[in-house]
């Protein structure tokens, strides 16, 4: 491994516990778990109500465990369920402003200490690490395209 790749490797390591941390703390602060935040952000990103079958298949969990997720999710009213247009069998989850505001929240925070960290590099180094995010998530989108499993 070249010294830029063990340093990088070293970095992560130690940067990725953290971020743990700093999301257990604002989640708590939300009254949030991560699985909930999970949740959340799943439905926040589609911009739509999602099946419980839909948010397992994205979650990677099974259909009883987002069952519970939204079971307290709605108690606190973060999400509501309401039945589905076509098939009366199937619920819909749908977040609530409440579940909009703990996601911007939360991301917001993480935004900050990121473009903090960000701004402190010239528009070159900048446009590497938008091209790193980048690439990034494609990689991610093309290791989990078509997966009923987490690799």
């Amino acid at each position: 491994m070249r010294s830029s790749e063990k340093d990088f490797v070293d970095n992560f390591r130690q940067t990725q516990p953290k971020f743990s941390r700093l999301y257990a703390c604002l989640l708590t602060h939300e009254g949030l778990s991560l699985a909930q935040y999970a949740l959340l952000s799943e439905l926040t990103a589609a911009a739509r109500p999602l099946t419980m079958t839909e948010l397992s298949r994205r979650l990677y969990i099974t259909k009883p465990a987002v069952t519970s997720l939204a079971d307290r999710l709605e108690n606190n009213r973060f999400v509501r369920r309401r039945p589905h247009p076509s098939d009366r069998r199937v619920q819909l989850l749908e977040i609530q402003a409440k579940g909009l505001r703990a996601v911007k929240q939360t991301q917001d925070a993480i935004l900050k200490i990121l473009l903090q960290s960000f701004s402190r590099f010239n528009v070159s180094g900048q446009t590497m690490i938008t091209s790193f995010y980048k690439n990034i998530s494609s990689s991610i989108d093309a290791l989990m395209k078509g997966t009923e499993k987490c690799n």
